[in-house]
């Protein structure tokens, strides 16, 4: 008999949060309002599905994701090059 998952009845699986806590997320990341819209807009437009059509089982993670997808790719200086560092694709 395999032993069954331990639901936690205090962080809901699969709950989409509200813009205004994607709202305070994202300024604590440093990012704009506009990111946070967009992020929060692609998700509900989404129905709160990943790429692949599964459920978000964790809008933060989801959210720095996108944070991370979304940077602004500055080219390397002199001095990053010389250390070997190779430019982002």
């Amino acid at each position: 008999m395999a032993a069954q998952p331990v639901k936690d009845s205090t962080s809901p699986v699969n709950t989409a949060p509200n813009f205004g806590i994607v709202w305070i997320y994202f300024s604590q990341k440093g990012k704009a309002e506009e990111d946070a819209k967009a992020f929060f807009a692609h998700y509900k437009k989404t129905k709160w599905k990943s790429k692949r059509g599964k459920p978000v089982r964790n809008w933060k993670a989801a959210a720095n994701n996108w944070i991370w997808e979304h940077r602004k790719k500055a080219p390397f200086t002199i001095a990053e090059k010389l250390c070997g560092k190779t430019p982002p694709k």
